[in-house]
């Protein structure tokens, strides 16, 4: 109970780090590891050690669904989807002892009850691994909009300082004399023309040049 108490607030600390579906993804991990020590050890010590083991690994799992369904479902849905899936895991708890209890009194042996948990928790960490699959699919998919929709926010701002540059050299050119002084310029090899350039040092030496003119 204490090493539970101990993994709750552990596994809160690493689900606001690392998201809730690695949280809980560690923690399923674990937790088989420890079903698996069973299999191997019969002593009284041993089951202290792997019971307090189980303890710390499983206590972060349930608190752990709150958190993934806040990630994953819209937040007008939290509350019925928590519901849910709380109401899920107890039933899986009840059921889960049931059928090991029945599982040792038809076969005489825990080593298949423990298989029975460890199969269980097998589907759970595959369901985890889906779901951090397509956390990371929809992950893609959000960065590239969003890459697309700053690359057409960029090309609007370039065509339109483009457009002021381009209106303001034409300003430039119907000023009196700014026309005639371009051509007396181009005959003695310099640029007659503005230079339009978006990098700002290049658009003011231009401009100085056609006005010096």
């Amino acid at each position: 109970l204490g090493f539970g108490i101990i993994s709750r607030i552990g596994s809160g600390f690493l689900a606001d780090r690392i998201g809730g579906i690695r949280t809980l993804l560690i923690g399923s991990v674990a937790q088989g590891t420890a079903l698996l020590f069973y299999l191997f050890f019969d002593s009284l010590t041993s089951l202290y050690i792997i019971s307090a083991m189980f303890g710390l690994f499983q206590g972060g799992i349930v608190p752990s669904y709150a958190i993934i369904v806040r990630e994953a479902m819209p937040a007008s849905e939290a509350a019925t989807r928590v519901g849910i899936v709380i109401f899920a895991s107890v039933f899986g708890m009840s059921f889960g002892g049931w059928i090991s209890g029945f599982i040792f009194d038809a076969t005489g042996s825990y080593a298949a009850a423990f298989t029975n948990g460890l199969a269980w928790n097998a589907l759970n960490i595959t369901i985890m691994l889906l779901l951090l699959m397509r956390a990371r699919q929809r992950l893609a998919v959000r960065q590239r909009r969003v890459d697309a929709a700053v690359q057409m926010i960029t090309l609007a701002d370039v065509a339109g300082k483009q457009a002021q540059l381009h209106h303001g050299a034409a300003t430039l050119a119907l000023q009196p004399g700014g026309g005639q002084a371009g051509f007396l310029r181009a005959d003695h090899g310099d640029v007659g023309a503005p230079r339009v350039d978006l990098v700002g040092d290049a658009v003011q030496k231009g401009r100085a040049g056609v006005a010096g003119g």
